[in-house]
């Protein structure tokens, strides 16, 4: 990765890392594409009106797994294969106990925070069933993601992005079966993203247990090793919050639309799911210096993180120009998100 012309070497390494992202926005998507052709504008209204708390909650605890990620790296980076194998045993852990706190914290408070941002009582009752449904299954998300972080620290990223589109096709799939089958309306599509998620989870979990390194994984060595949490916290808190910050903005926005009833939040609802992929394309692209600066300590000269990081600021600059390219036809986009002729919501099972 190191080695040879970089800026080549980093877009190759980048655009999976990008398509993964925006594969997972994807998930969102085609429960919003499914519930608006078949469902009608109430149930899009009520799948927007749960993203931007959503975001809130588990973006915190997936910055995390930045900082397990770069945690690897470091480790890969020094050659030492103990502190590697330490972090690893202790990311899974982490990632459990993270998805655990926000299941009983969506439960126990998804109605009172959508009361909180002013969602409709015509909308209210179907995003809160959504919402609690997405939160049951927030830990397989966890798992994925800090999985995901680890394989990517150890150069790898072409396996997560082919496990999680194939566990979007089956998404796309039980959306579909869920909905016009058995007639679940929003509960389906829900229940669908997260069979999808714990899909993800099971083989990325296989992809780290299957490695010969020492990113190898045991799920009989798993537990929490103090130095390697405490790094893991260190590096990953402020990109939590970071993000988490971002998401406070979202959900004073999606407050107001709220106000203007649910034929306007299902508006807002696809343009914010087109926006958050132009978002998505824009943050992921700077996770390659993270993780180049940290296996650059492999290298024998400590000047080698600045060509690394000169050639980033290049591809930075290729992936700013891909994303105006993007935003500027938008508008087509939409129409996937609505059906031409208006539906009633069919009922929940």
């Amino acid at each position: 990765m190191l080695e040879g012309p970089l800026f080549p070497n980093i877009i190759r390494f980048t655009i999976p890392i990008i398509l993964t992202s925006v594969l997972q926005l994807l998930f969102n998507a085609a429960d919003l594409v499914v519930v608006g052709q078949f469902c009608g504008s109430v149930s899009v209204a009520a799948v927007g009106a749960t993203g931007s708390i959503t975001g809130l909650l588990v973006n915190f605890f997936i910055g995390l797994s930045v900082g397990a990620g770069v945690a690897v790296a470091h480790g890969l980076g020094g050659r030492e294969n103990e502190v590697v194998h330490r972090t690893v045993h202790t990311a899974l852990p982490t990632a459990i106990l993270s998805g655990a706190i926000l299941t009983v914290a969506g439960l126990t408070y998804s109605e009172t925070f959508l009361i909180m941002m002013g969602t409709p009582d015509t909308v209210l009752p179907l995003s809160t069933v959504y919402m609690r449904i997405i939160f049951c299954g927030v830990t397989f998300n966890m798992v994925y993601n800090f999985c995901a972080s680890i394989l990517r620290a150890a150069g790898d990223t072409k396996s997560p992005l082919v496990f999680l589109l194939f566990a979007g096709v089956l998404n796309v799939i039980l959306n579909l079966v869920f909905v016009i089958q058995f007639q679940m309306n929003v509960a389906g599509v829900a229940l669908a993203t997260i069979i999808s998620q714990a899909v993800s989870a099971v083989l990325v979990v296989i992809a780290l247990m299957r490695r010969t390194d020492a990113c190898k994984l045991y799920l009989n060595k798993l537990r929490f090793y103090k130095p390697q949490l405490a790094k893991i916290l260190r590096i990953g808190l402020p990109a939590g919050i970071q993000s988490a910050l971002f998401a406070i903005s979202n959900v004073l926005i999606q407050s107001s639309v709220n106000s203007f009833g649910d034929v306007f939040m299902s508006g807002n609802a696809a343009a914010s799911n087109l926006e958050g992929s132009s978002m998505s394309v824009s943050m992921r692209s700077t996770s390659p210096p993270s993780i180049l600066s940290g296996r650059t300590p492999a290298r024998s000269s400590t000047s080698g993180c600045g060509r690394p990081c000169g050639s980033v600021w290049g591809a930075l600059r290729w992936w700013d120009w891909c994303l105006g390219r993007w935003s500027t036809c938008s508008a087509p986009r939409c129409s996937p998100f609505t059906s031409p002729t208006p539906r009633k919501p069919s009922p929940m099972a």
